[in-house]
């Protein structure tokens, strides 16, 4: 079953990111932070932590889901160049990555009380 989420949550985040933004943008409205899109971030943030965690039920460890979620943050990232309606944002990878980091951080943490 997890695993089932996880790839059918992974093929969702890989579509929602080369789709037209203007697409994604007509139901989302940003609200913009020193030349930044506050909720976009927020929501790149959000969909690696949920990406990470879904991961790491399904593979068991923090390592594989964080290499698995970083990676596809930057495929995405680097797909993104080439698609004439996306673009690349250094951004966006580094939000994703801290969305990961802090996934990887809550599993962790709750492993450690887990043991002890």
């Amino acid at each position: 079953m997890w695993y089932l989420l996880a790839v059918t949550y992974h093929i969702t985040l890989v579509v929602l990111s080369i789709i037209p933004v203007s697409f994604l943008l007509s139901y989302v409205e940003a609200t913009p932070i020193a030349g930044l899109e506050s909720q976009d971030l927020l929501m790149h943030f959000t969909a690696y932590f949920i990406l990470t965690i879904l991961w790491r039920k399904v593979i068991l460890t923090n390592r594989g889901s964080a290499g698995i979620a970083i990676a596809t943050g930057g495929v995405l990232e680097a797909a993104q160049y080439a698609i004439p309606w996306r673009s690349f944002s250094i951004f966006d990878f580094l939000t994703g990555a801290a969305g990961t980091a802090a996934a990887v951080g809550l599993a962790a943490l709750l492993r450690r009380r887990a043991v002890s």
